[in-house]
């Protein structure tokens, strides 16, 4: 972190706030990342790791949703091919935190063997659902967008 600051600070003044939330957000969760692949060198937690899939689901989630995803945002974004709403932004960001909770609260009740709540799986499908609410919300606005200029 420290060996990144001084270069991250003239970045996120240089771009928008959407896009300085989105690189945060990519940031942390890649530090959640890099701390989760440490924690699976040792191996009780690699056993653990391969024994409950849904630390694997969790993890790919993270990565691809969370890392992944707001990068290409960004960059999107920053080549102007599309515009990112706050009702999009926002929506998106609690989906992929809320899918994550549920995802991992799984992995960690199988493991702690605590009971996982009946009604889990229709609450995840609940939550599941905003993606692609969020995702029309993106192309909706841009749709419009681009009509909008054309005209």
């Amino acid at each position: 972190y420290l060996l990144l600051k001084p270069h991250f600070s003239p970045v996120l003044k240089r771009i928008s706030k959407q896009s300085a939330l989105l690189l945060r957000v990519a940031a942390v969760l890649m530090a959640f990342k890099v701390y989760m692949q440490m924690m699976s060198a040792i191996p009780y937690y690699a056993k653990l790791a391969y024994q409950l899939k849904d630390f694997v689901i969790g993890y790919l989630h993270l990565v691809f949703l969370g890392v992944i995803i707001p990068l290409m945002l960004v960059l999107l974004k920053h080549f102007k091919l599309i515009r990112i709403s706050n009702g999009f932004l926002y929506l998106f960001l609690i989906t992929v935190a809320a899918t994550e909770i549920f995802i991992f609260y799984k992995a960690f009740a199988l493991w702690l063997k605590v009971p996982l709540s009946a009604d889990y799986y229709t609450y995840l499908a609940y939550i599941s659902c905003l993606f692609p609410i969020a995702i029309s919300i993106l192309f909706v606005n841009n749709i419009f967008q681009k009509k909008r200029l054309k005209t």
